[in-house]
Order: C-alpha cells, then structure tokens, then sequence
C-alpha cells in the first residue's frame, strides 16, 4: 500500500468531530429584593408617619438608585435655578427713594439734623439698602453715646474736683466770696451775658468767679473806697438805693448821674 493509499484510508477511517449541540445557560442581571425598612432603627420605625412613608420606599437596589439619580437631578435643577436668582438679585441695582430711609435714633439721643440728612443723601447716592444704612448708623451713635457717657464722666470728676478745690481754698467764706463774685461779675456783663456763663461747665464757672474775687478784693482795698458795698450789690438793689438816696446827684439834675440811671432803665432786668 502506498503512502497515498494509507493517507486517504486513514482519512476515510478517522470519525468527523461532533457538533456540541448543549446551549449554555443565559446569565440573567436580577437584582435581589430586601426589605428597606431593616435598615431603619427602631425608634425611626415607631415614628407615626413611618408606616404611611415606607409604602413608597425603594424596593430592591436597582429602584434605590434611580430614586437617587431622579432626585439628585431634580434637586441639583432646583439648586442651580435659586443659585442664578440670587445671582441676579445681587447684581441688580436697586432703586431707592429719600424717604425709604426713615433713621431711628437711640432713646434719649440727639444729633444735628444736617448729620443725618447727609447720611441719608450718600446712601442714596450708593445705592445703600435703607435696613443696611440703619445698622451702619446704629454702630455709630452707639460709638458716639458711649464716648458722651464717658465724657459726661469726666466732666463731672473734674467738675467735683474744681469745687473742692475752691472750697477748701476759700474756707468758711466760701459761700459769702462766691455771692460777692457773681454780684460784682453782673455789674459788668448784660443779663444775657450771665445767661450764657451759667451754661459753662462748673470748672469754668469757677476760673471766672475766682477772677471776680480778686476784682472784688481789690476794689475793697480803697481804690474805689467805700463803693465796693456798691459794686456788690445786684443792678436793681443799686437802682433803688439811687431813687430812695435824696441826696444822690441824680436828684440834683448832676447830668452824669442822669445817664446812668437812664442806662439802668433800659436793661431788661429793670423792667
């Protein structure tokens, strides 16, 4: 037998493979069910809207997270939209009118009203929320109030000193040379001009009644003489004792003392 005989016999001989005719079986993607509400403690479970709410919950992981997709897209539109509007609400210019800024003052404080009409005008001017302008404003008259109070503090103990001072300089006649001084202060200022010293600080009051002392003192040294009981007396004490005093120049037709009491008549404290 040939070689070729042998190739084609064995060729002839040899069994043809057999098709596997088995089909795998298909693998199915499921999703096991679980009970969503295992997940929940207790103390939520036993809350009396828990029974209405789990009705609705996701029923397996394929529903849980399309729960959570649906919702973070929903969510995430809602975010987005209230993200532009505020946006857009800052940079809007808001148009204000002057009498949207109605300024409250703290009780018991007063302030110059051109201060405060130049406030307003600059807000307006800025563009300044009225609510934003008062809170501004309020920072500064608590600022400011707080340094009055503390001034009025240190008015007062300086003010407690200087009379201390003066009365323990003057002693007993502290009273007496402090009458003495008011009375010949008045025989050379207007009633207005009084009016005005009683305004000053105590301090000052009394730097001038100590200047008036030495006034009175050295009128009672005898450059004047006997008319230091004169100097001291009160304008319209002076008046009457020239009217009542015959004897006074003024009765004599002595034109100098004429116009002094014609002076005296036209100082309001005389009418």
């Amino acid at each position: 037998m040939t070689i070729e005989n042998q190739t084609t016999t064995q060729a002839i001989s040899t069994p043809a493979p057999q098709e596997n005719t088995q089909t795998a079986p298909i693998q199915q993607n499921t999703t096991p069910n679980f009970d969503l509400n295992s997940f929940f403690p207790e103390d939520i479970r036993k809350d009396a809207d828990f029974e209405r709410l789990s009705k609705n919950f996701p029923k397996d992981l394929q529903a849980i997270a399309k729960d959570y997709y649906h919702k973070n897209k929903h969510f995430g539109k809602a975010r987005d939209v209230v993200k532009a509007e505020i946006e857009a609400e800052l940079k809007a210019t808001q148009q204000f009118k002057p009498e949207d800024y109605q300024i409250q003052l703290p009780e018991g404080y007063t302030i110059e009203d051109n201060i405060i009409n130049t406030a307003k005008t600059k807000a307006l001017e800025l563009g300044i929320k009225p609510d934003v302008a008062q809170q501004f404003l309020n920072s500064i008259f608590e600022a400011d109030k707080t340094l009055e109070i503390e001034l009025e503090k240190k008015q007062y103990e300086a003010n407690k000193q200087a009379l201390e001072n003066i009365k323990k300089e003057w002693g007993f006649d502290y009273e007496q040379r402090a009458d003495t001084a008011e009375k010949t202060l008045m025989n050379y200022i207007s009633p207005q001009e009084m009016d005005f010293i009683h305004t000053l600080p105590l301090n000052q009051k009394i730097i001038i009644s100590k200047i008036m002392d030495k006034v009175a003192s050295k009128v009672s040294e005898g450059s004047i003489g006997n008319n230091l009981k004169q100097i001291t007396k009160s304008p319209e004490e002076m008046f009457n004792d020239i009217l009542n005093d015959k004897t006074h120049p003024y009765h004599k037709g002595d034109l100098k003392a004429v116009n002094q009491v014609f002076e005296m008549l036209k100082k309001p404290y005389l009418q």
